[in-house]
């Protein structure tokens, strides 16, 4: 008999399929944006279902490859200057490049960063959640880049009113300080136990959500991979970050075209 989590991972590889073939038909960019992310909101679960279900290190990384290659191919589509409706195109909701983070794909992760939005949609997300995606991928880009200190700042004075709960990763990514770092990654992990905790109670949470995304936290992985290309050795292994999820990727890549057909 199937775990649920195997009934799960099948029903995402179903779901995942149709979302495929309906992409073929999609003709506006703004109902691409909405339905590749669904794509990469797939892949990445089915990701984590392979690291649950057989610590499938090689199916885990190609997964969230796909997840970044799909967003990717979305971005290199986009005219700016000719999007309406902006909200799946917010830099605060680019969580493929967290993804490329995550799977050990520095380039892929800059390339989503340097097409992403670099301004902020003031009426689709907050800004503190915009400023801390940007100086993220500010970060992969060019780590000595002026847009650092200048993003972090507006940072600092919007955490005047509401105080963002990643201000202090950025400001210990900034320094390179690992103490600062090792703080700022268990108040984040607290603060996602929270949250979790809440979204168990409520009914309407969905069964695939509540049994992968709270085991592996793709965010924090993204967060400890990038604080050791930047010299920031982590002083333990952080909850929600299985160690084998932190093994160096040396499996096969997948090509920029492989998400479109699911393996």
């Amino acid at each position: 008999m199937e775990s649920s989590l195997e009934n799960h991972r099948d029903n995402l590889r179903f779901s995942l399929e149709q979302l495929l073939e309906t992409l073929e038909e999609v003709q506006h960019i703004e109902l691409e944006a909405v339905t590749l992310h669904e794509v990469s909101l797939h892949y990445r679960r089915l990701a984590i279902c392979a690291l649950l279900l057989e610590a499938d290190t090689a199916g885990f990384f190609m997964q969230l490859s796909c997840s970044a290659q799909a967003y990717l191919s979305l971005l290199r589509k986009v005219e700016w200057s000719s999007v309406e409706s902006p909200y799946y195109l917010c830099a605060s909701r680019a969580f493929p490049f967290l993804d490329a983070l995550a799977a050990g794909e520095p380039d892929t992760a800059a390339d989503i960063a340097r097409l992403s939005a670099a301004t902020w949609m003031r009426d689709d997300e907050y800004e503190d959640d915009f400023l801390y995606m940007r100086f993220l991928m500010e970060l992969t880009v060019d780590r000595h880049s002026a847009r650092l200190t200048d993003g972090l700042r507006r940072l600092q004075e919007v955490a005047a009113d509401r105080e963002p709960k990643r201000l202090g990763i950025c400001e210990a990514l900034l320094e390179a300080d690992r103490t600062a770092f090792d703080s700022a990654m268990e108040r984040l992990e607290l603060k996602r136990r929270e949250e979790l905790a809440i979204q168990r109670k409520n009914p309407g949470a969905a069964p695939q959500f509540l049994e992968t995304e709270p085991f592996v936290f793709i965010e924090g992985l993204a967060l400890a991979r990038l604080a050791v290309s930047l010299g920031i050795g982590l002083l333990h292994q952080y909850p929600g970050i299985p160690a084998l999820a932190l093994t160096k990727p040396n499996g096969p890549r997948p090509d920029a075209r492989q998400w479109r057909t699911l393996g």
